[in-house]
């Protein structure tokens, strides 16, 4: 919850992330939506990616996290 508005936060991880793998995380997100109720945070944690694939799953609205970061 954030401001009192439910937040649906999903995620995924890839040791080397592709863009096969942003697009098939998208294909099953679209079979939970009708569950997915609010706001949602899409997230991908990787080790590595290309910099044109880390811009193509920006594009799609979702984050990408570098498992070194944490």
């Amino acid at each position: 919850m954030r401001d009192g508005e439910q937040i649906v936060i999903m995620g995924e991880s890839k040791s080397q992330l592709s863009r096969k793998h942003v697009d098939n995380f998208l294909k099953r997100l679209k079979s939970l939506e009708p569950a997915m109720k609010g706001e949602k945070f899409l997230l991908m944690v990787t080790h590595m990616t290309r910099p044109e694939v880390a811009a193509y799953a920006r594009g799609k609205g979702i984050k990408i996290y570098y498992s070194y970061e944490f």
